[in-house]
C-alpha cells in the first residue's frame, strides 16, 4: 500500500450519503476537520465583536461537532485532546465556542484563490474531465455494440409471441408504441430484447387495458367525439365482441 503523494477529495463528498452514516471513524472525522477548515483568512461579526480566524482552523462547538459525527460530547473532547497531544491540532476552548486550528493545514492543501480553486484543481480538473469522457464513450460503444444486434421484429412476429405466450398484450397496440418510437422505451433506452419488453408490458397490461388505450389513443388524434362516457361505452361494447 502506497503511503506517498496526494489524493484530492472535492468538499462535496461531506453532502454524500456515504459520508452521512454515522457513527464516524476516528479516520473520517480527521478528513472532515481538514475539509471543514477555513481556505483563507475569515472575519466574522458576531456578540458585538468582530473575530478574525485563519486559513487551516476549524471554529465550532464541540456539542456541533458531536452531533454531526453521531458522537458524545465526551468522546469529541477526547479525540480532539489527543489529536493536541499528537501535535496534529492547537485547541482554543472558550464559552463562544472551540477554534481547532490544523497545524500542518499547507502540507495538506495547496494554497489557490479564495473562492475554494487551487493550483492542483486546475491540473485535477482537466484529467477529470478526460476519464470522465474516456468513460462515458466506452459505454457508449458498448451500448452501441449491444444495440447493433437487435433488429425490430415485424407485426406478424409480434402476433405469432403473443400467440405462444397466450398474451394479454395487445400486438397492434405494442407495436404501434415502440415502432413510433424507434425502439426508444419510456426512460429513453434503446431496446435491446423486444421480447421482454412483450413480457413486462404482461405485468400492466389486461384486455380491458388495451381496448381502452386504443380508444384514448383515437380520441387524442381527434378520430372520436369529446366525451369520456363515450370512450367507456365503446371499450365495454368492444370487450364483450372480443
Amino acid at each position: 500500500m502506497s503511503t506517498q503523494g496526494y489524493v484530492t477529495l472535492h468538499r462535496s463528498i461531506q453532502s454524500c450519503w456515504v459520508w452521512e452514516e454515522k457513527p464516524f471513524g476516528m479516520g473520517q472525522a480527521w478528513v472532515d476537520l481538514i475539509m471543514l477548515a477555513n481556505y483563507a483568512d475569515k472575519k466574522e461579526y458576531s456578540d458585538g465583536k468582530l473575530k478574525e480566524y485563519k486559513r487551516g482552523t476549524v471554529h465550532r462547538s464541540i456539542q456541533w461537532l458531536a452531533n454531526r459525527w453521531g458522537w458524545d460530547r465526551r468522546k469529541v473532547r477526547k479525540f480532539l485532546d489527543a489529536l493536541k497531544q499528537d501535535n496534529m491540532i492547537e485547541l482554543s476552548c472558550t464559552t463562544h465556542g472551540t477554534t481547532v486550528t490544523l497545524v500542518k493545514y499547507d502540507d495538506y492543501n495547496i494554497r489557490g484563490a479564495t473562492d475554494g480553486t487551487t493550483d492542483a484543481q486546475q491540473i485535477v480538473q482537466p484529467m477529470y474531465n478526460a476519464c470522465t469522457q474516456t468513460i462515458k464513450n466506452k459505454n457508449d460503444k458498448r451500448m452501441e455494440k449491444n444495440y447493433k444486434g437487435f433488429t425490430p421484429p415485424t407485426l406478424e412476429e409480434v402476433k405469432e409471441y403473443i400467440r405462444e405466450r397466450k398474451s394479454p398484450v395487445d400486438a397492434e397496440t405494442f407495436f404501434e408504441y415502440f415502432s413510433k418510437g424507434n425502439w426508444i422505451d419510456s426512460k429513453g433506452n434503446k431496446v435491446r430484447n423486444w421480447k421482454q419488453k412483450l413480457i413486462t408490458w404482461e405485468k400492466y397490461q389486461t384486455p380491458e387495458k388495451n381496448q381502452k388505450q386504443k380508444l384514448q389513443n383515437d380520441f387524442i388524434e381527434g378520430n372520436l367525439a369529446d366525451d369520456l362516457d363515450e370512450i367507456e361505452r365503446l371499450s365495454a361494447e368492444r370487450i364483450k365482441r372480443a
